[in-house]
């Protein structure tokens, strides 16, 4: 039972250290990375945190709506430009119809991918309000497997 009471106590001891530690955005070629403290934490990780907290929950998600619009589109505009790059050089006339709307396509991508940052930065301002002021709670579970059940705790 004294061990019992140990592991309960080390692990609400480390939810109170781990629960003042705010999320940090930075980014990247590729998108937007998340830090807590020292950990880099993926999208969906910091997705599952914030469903505590129901503002930023809809923000990220939102954000990642945005996302795949804007990858579609992008992509898309991309393949536009790579088809009409690739008939020029096999010697074909080069298509100025394809090629604009390839780049028509990029335009249009771009206002997605910005409200994409921009809900990104409001879900972890949010998320970091709801951490800051104490009203995120983790969560402890009872989790069970193949190995056996255990005790997790879900932040």
């Amino acid at each position: 039972m004294k061990r019992i009471n140990l592991i309960i106590l080390v692990i609400l001891g480390s939810a109170s250290f781990l629960h003042a530690q705010e999320i940090i955005t930075e980014r990247s070629f590729v998108g937007v990375n998340f830090y807590q403290g020292e950990e880099q934490k993926t999208f969906k990780e910091v997705l599952e945190m914030s469903e505590s907290v129901p503002q930023a929950y809809t923000a990220l998600k939102k954000s990642k709506q945005n996302l795949l619009v804007a990858q579609i589109l992008a992509g898309t505009g991309l393949g536009f430009l790579a088809f009409t790059a690739v008939n020029s050089a096999d010697g074909g006339e080069f298509l100025w119809e394809t090629a604009a709307i390839g780049g028509g396509l990029l335009l249009v991508a771009l206002p997605f991918n910005a409200a994409k940052r921009n809900r990104v930065k409001e879900g972890v301002r949010l998320l970091n309000e709801a951490i800051m002021d104490g009203s995120y709670e983790p969560r402890v579970e009872l989790i069970g497997n193949g190995n056996g059940i255990g005790v997790g705790l879900r932040f």
